[in-house]
């Protein structure tokens, strides 16, 4: 059957699409050169808007308004040397007219004061420091090390004075002295291997109190004479490994070394008060515990 004369079919492509007859639906998007008239093209605000978006695009450099700012923020005051707590203003718990605390410096007490340790909020180092003039009167800084070495001085002759030792927290323990962090691993080994065979000399001592910070009451430990000597000579250095070498060394040395002395067992923890405390500031902890001065 053949085509009708007055019908124009479509012109087909190859894969029996419709093919796209430019001059029937021209180009919506002409390229600039091609365009022979303004009244030509039917968006002619398509290169304006074209060349705004590529504008935005670009990083810009202008400030960003008032309203977007972080203008309304308060401002951040620093933090006061402790926090506020019910225990915060307590007197410091030492007396420091007794006569055995009487080689502590005016520094070294100040740092103990500061530290405030007997309060379940203890003040860092960091913040001693910071406003040690403001505490001291002199004009003269102090370094972060003095300020701790300062307070473990003094935490050390109340220790021997009064028996009371303010333990630090573990944050706190490490030491800032240079030749403790130059040991290497092998100087450590040989070190531990060399205590563990040193025989202990010095009766076991059974009572010694030990204050843990934001508590109440003592703890009692067992310590020989040789660890009570070991740290009157080396405050830094015991009392970085308190715990674990007194703990885990010399009281495992004291039983094999001592196996015939007498042990006695003792609860723990055990908790004295300040109710407790004798005439010269000593507590049941103490060796000389209610023994006055000159008497033996």
């Amino acid at each position: 059957m053949g085509r009708s004369a007055g019908v124009a079919m479509p012109k087909t492509s190859q894969k029996g699409r419709p093919s796209m007859n430019t001059a029937q639906s021209p180009n919506p998007h002409p390229k600039p050169g091609k365009r022979k008239a303004a009244g030509d093209d039917p968006d002619p605000e398509y290169p304006a808007r074209k060349k705004q978006r590529k504008n935005n695009s670009k990083l810009s450099t202008v400030p960003s308004s008032p309203t977007k700012s972080n203008t309304n923020t308060p401002f951040v005051f620093p933090q006061p040397l402790a926090k506020e707590s019910d225990d915060q203003n307590s007197p410091c718990p030492i007396d420091w007219a007794l006569p055995t605390l009487s080689k502590i410096t005016p520094n070294q007490r100040l740092a103990y004061e500061l530290r405030k340790t007997w309060t379940k909020n203890k003040v860092s180092f960091a913040d001693i420091q910071k406003f040690w003039c403001r505490h001291s009167g002199s004009k003269k800084t102090i370094s972060l090390e003095g300020v701790r070495k300062g307070f473990w001085r003094a935490n050390e002759i109340v220790y021997h004075g009064i028996g009371i030792r303010y333990e630090l927290p573990p944050k706190e323990r490490q030491t800032m002295v240079k030749a403790e962090q130059e040991k290497t691993g092998a100087s450590r080994f040989w070190a531990a291997s060399y205590d563990e065979l040193e025989p202990c000399q010095g009766r076991p001592i059974e009572h010694v109190a030990m204050r843990i910070c934001g508590q109440d009451g003592y703890t009692v430990r067992n310590y020989t004479g040789r660890t009570a000597e070991r740290f009157k000579r080396f405050p830094f250095l015991y009392s970085k490994w308190e715990w674990k070498r007194v703990k885990a060394v010399y009281l495992k040395m004291a039983r094999s070394t001592l196996p015939r002395s007498r042990k006695v067992p003792l609860p723990y923890p055990v908790y004295y008060h300040y109710d407790q405390a004798d005439d010269q500031g000593r507590y049941p902890s103490h060796p000389a515990y209610n023994i006055e001065p000159g008497e033996g």
